[in-house]
């Protein structure tokens, strides 16, 4: 999401786009014949839009608060210049901890920060690079919990959820094996985790939840 409202209702994050130095790219409209378009029957027209090829210059991502009680928008500074991509912002169930997800342009390290969107004060919550690239099951799966958020790293070579701490501290490692965690639904309040996942093999998918104690029941 590129926009989120606090839990108390009175403060709106969101990620601004600055396009102006992305170039333009320009693709031709024909007739068609599904949904003709007679306008382009003898001469096709033409639609452009802001395109970054890649090399190109991306949109400038810039991170924002507005507050709803004094009407101001306060600007957010991250501290790595080689940010390129803020892919998510999340807001803890606090309304001083906004969790801002960052990529450089490489996508090959991510560092999430711990945002306090009305005093602007920015901390490093987690950093994970790769030699390769971050995938986005990584940072598109991301689950906040009232206590903790759990992230889906390949880190070992496979997919598995791990749980951290709201101050950055990894508190465990939920998931092991030999086998990819595909996707993480959620956490109910007795802690018990569901998640999809190929542990009976690499064309199978299986749901699963696994308790505190690390006890998996197979749900499908």
């Amino acid at each position: 999401s590129t926009l989120a409202w606090a839990p108390d209702s009175e403060t709106l994050s969101y990620i601004s786009f600055d396009e102006t130095n992305v170039p333009l790219y320009t693709i031709n409209l024909y007739q068609g014949t599904c949904d003709p378009k007679d306008e382009y029957k003898l001469y096709p027209g033409q639609f452009s839009y802001k395109y970054p090829v890649a090399g190109e210059n991306n949109s400038v991502v810039t991170l924002h608060s507005y507050d709803v009680s004094t009407r101001k928008t306060k600007d957010i500074a991250l501290p790595d210049p080689l940010i390129e991509y803020i892919p998510r912002i999340d807001y803890t169930s606090s309304a001083e901890q906004l969790l801002v997800t960052t990529l450089n342009r490489e996508q090959n390290r991510m560092e999430i920060y711990s945002v306090n969107p009305k005093s602007t004060v920015v901390k490093s919550f987690y950093v994970e690079e790769s030699n390769a690239w971050i995938s986005p099951t990584t940072y598109e799966n991301i689950i906040v919990t009232p206590k903790s958020i759990i992230l889906n790293s390949a880190r070992t070579g496979y997919h598995h959820l791990y749980e951290y701490s709201l101050t950055g501290a990894l508190l465990r490692q939920i998931t092991s094996g030999d086998y990819e965690v595909k996707q993480c639904y959620g956490v109910d309040k007795s802690g018990n985790v569901f998640y999809q996942s190929t542990e009976s093999g690499p064309l199978n998918r299986v749901v699963s939840k696994i308790d505190l104690k690390g006890k998996v029941t197979n749900l499908s």
